[in-house]
């Protein structure tokens, strides 16, 4: 009897179900990260009032910080496809964890007004790198748990995740 080798559609999943358990730990340790990173890019929000007072500042100038945090989300989303082909979904999630530390840092110790807009921007910088990335990564470790795992559920758990995040510091 003579022996085929053997073709890419004999194996259609190629991770071993004893993989599993590592995606499982990998989807919630990524769900984790996207609930850290928007949770704190809402943190300063309900400050600005004081910031406001402390700082003299206009009704404009706390919507330019605003402005700042847009316009760092969106050069992150921007570019984040290049950043994940270079570095990975992982590192990308990684670099974004990494980035609202170091934004969240910024806030906390340099307290005038270049330092709170800087801050801004950097935390606007990881929310763009973690919004872009963090739900195609969920579903692509749901995906790899096995034949009966649901996309589905994946993007559902990463749309609830954001969405609490988001409104659980008001």
């Amino acid at each position: 009897m003579q022996q085929t080798a053997p073709t890419p559609s004999d194996n259609v999943h190629p991770r071993p179900t004893s993989a599993a358990p590592r995606y499982r730990v990998g989807f919630w340790a990524v769900a984790f990260a996207l609930l850290i990173v928007m949770a704190s890019a809402t943190l300063p929000s309900p400050l600005y009032g004081i910031y406001r007072l402390r700082d003299h500042l206009s009704a404009f100038m706390v919507t330019v910080i605003y402005a700042i945090y847009a316009a760092g989300t969106i050069a992150a989303l921007l570019s984040v496809r290049f950043i994940a082909a270079r570095a990975g979904r992982r590192g990308v999630m990684l670099g974004a964890v990494a980035t609202m530390m170091a934004a969240a840092g910024l806030l906390a110790a340099w307290k005038a007004l270049p330092g709170l807009l800087l801050g801004r921007f950097i935390t606007g910088v990881a929310v763009g790198l973690v919004a872009g990335t963090a739900i195609t990564y969920l579903i692509e470790l749901r995906v790899s748990e096995g034949p009966k795992a649901s996309p589905i559920l994946a993007r559902n758990i990463g749309t609830a995740v954001t969405v609490g995040a988001l409104g659980s510091v008001r």
